[in-house]
């Protein structure tokens, strides 16, 4: 029977074992949420039942096979109907690319914490699928492709110079869009899973201003304040909200005014909705959050927001956006990607970095992140400020930390 394992601050895991043929199989699934954990227990304890009587509607199989609960070899192994039905299915002329790739937007967006199609790593996912799929239609457009023809792809990315990362999202993609053409009745089974690659593991560990690199920053950005080419002359805010609330990106460029309490000293992440367009902003659920900030960063905004009012640039968004002189541009927010961008131009024109490499815009927030860990602040409160879901993400900054303690100090000798 599928059964719940609380692992704390990790998630929940659902335990279940099928009925195949004279074995029983057993296996796991993982969910961060109790309601999600509790309602795929029911489907799979659904599952189980099914695979001891050997009966199940084709659409449900579908569903199963497609969330990979069970294999769609297991299910013809198990489901006497199934196999009836996938002989019929497949061929050249039942594949559809543009089918496939609305089932895996459809897909991702479903398992995705924001549901939103606008959100940049949405963009990301998508255009990495292209490739994918641009590989497939021009290699194998029949979907006929088996272990040896994925892995020699794997190989010659990697010879195109793809870093391991790249080579594993875009197997990783395969599979999920394989996965679909099986759920559509394009093939009959992804062969894609035949294929394991470890995940890499992140060699470069994360940059982090220095005390010097940081008052540099906060300095020389100042002179910036009145440059159009540099955020409307709101560079200096926008690198503030890194430093002192550690915002992401979009966090920044999504944060309206009326978001900022001035006399709590709190800036609210949440949802944010353009008021020409409509389009909305969701952070993930954990990203949610009420951020208590210095007095420093609440006088800066301000002085910012009486400057932008001067300088005829005030819009509801704080980070102003291209063309913030016209009073219709100034519903709109920014492109997240533009702070990065601003960044680098401003670093290229100033002497600031010390060594271990320029840094990016994020570097702000890994900032963030760091001095408070090595404040001693403790670590259920940094990530709570930091909006990760688990604690796991926070606790890869100790690590990172680890070697500052010197405990080689207490060496005898």
């Amino acid at each position: 029977m599928a059964y719940l394992i609380d692992e704390k601050m990790r998630g929940y895991i659902i335990r279940y074992t099928l009925k195949i043929g004279p074995d029983y199989v057993r296996k796991q699934k993982r969910r961060k949420k109790k309601e999600q954990a509790e309602a795929l227990r029911t489907e799979l304890a659904r599952l189980e039942q099914a695979c001891r009587n050997g009966m199940a509607r084709v659409d449900q199989i579908d569903r199963w096979v497609g969330e990979q609960y069970l294999t769609a070899e297991q299910a013809e192994a198990v489901f006497e109907a199934y196999r009836d039905v996938l002989a019929t299915r497949g061929g050249p002329n039942a594949v559809d690319f543009a089918k496939m790739r609305m089932a895996y937007e459809d897909y991702i967006l479903s398992r995705s914490k924001a549901r939103d199609p606008t959100r940049k790593s949405h963009y990301n996912h998508m255009n990495q699928a292209d490739q994918v799929l641009q590989w497939l239609q021009r290699d194998h457009p029949d979907l006929r492709l088996g272990p040896n023809d994925i892995k020699q792809w794997l190989e010659a990315l990697t010879a195109e110079g793809c870093s391991t990362w790249t080579v594993h999202h875009k197997l990783t993609k395969l599979r999920h869009i394989l996965d679909q053409a099986v759920h559509l009745g394009m093939i009959r089974t992804n062969s894609a899973k035949e294929v394991k690659i470890g995940q890499p593991k992140t060699a470069a560990p994360r940059r982090v201003l220095t005390p010097d690199e940081i008052k540099a920053v906060l300095d020389k950005s100042l002179e910036y304040r009145s440059t159009a080419d540099f955020l409307s002359g709101a560079l200096p805010v926008a690198l503030r909200l890194g430093l002192y609330a550690g915002l992401r990106n979009a966090e920044i460029t999504w944060l309206k005014w009326d978001a900022v309490d001035f006399d709590r000293r709190v800036i609210m992440v949440q949802e944010t909705k353009r008021e020409d367009t409509g389009q909305r902003w969701t952070p993930k659920d954990a990203e949610l959050r009420s951020l208590g900030v210095k007095q420093e960063l609440t006088d800066f905004l301000l002085a910012e927001r009486r400057r932008q009012q001067k300088a005829g640039v005030l819009g509801v968004f704080v980070i102003p956006p291209r063309g913030a002189g016209q009073v219709d541009a100034r519903k709109r927010p920014r492109a997240p990607e533009q702070l990065q961008r601003t960044f680098s131009k401003f670093l290229d024109l100033e002497d600031i970095t010390s060594g271990g490499g320029k840094p990016t815009f994020y570097c702000l927030r890994h900032t963030f992140c760091t001095a408070l860990l090595r404040a001693g602040v403790d670590i259920e409160t940094v990530r709570a400020r930091m909006g990760h879901a688990t604690l796991q993400t926070t606790m890869s900054y100790l690590h990172e930390m680890d070697a500052e303690a010197h405990v080689e100090d207490a060496l005898p000798y």
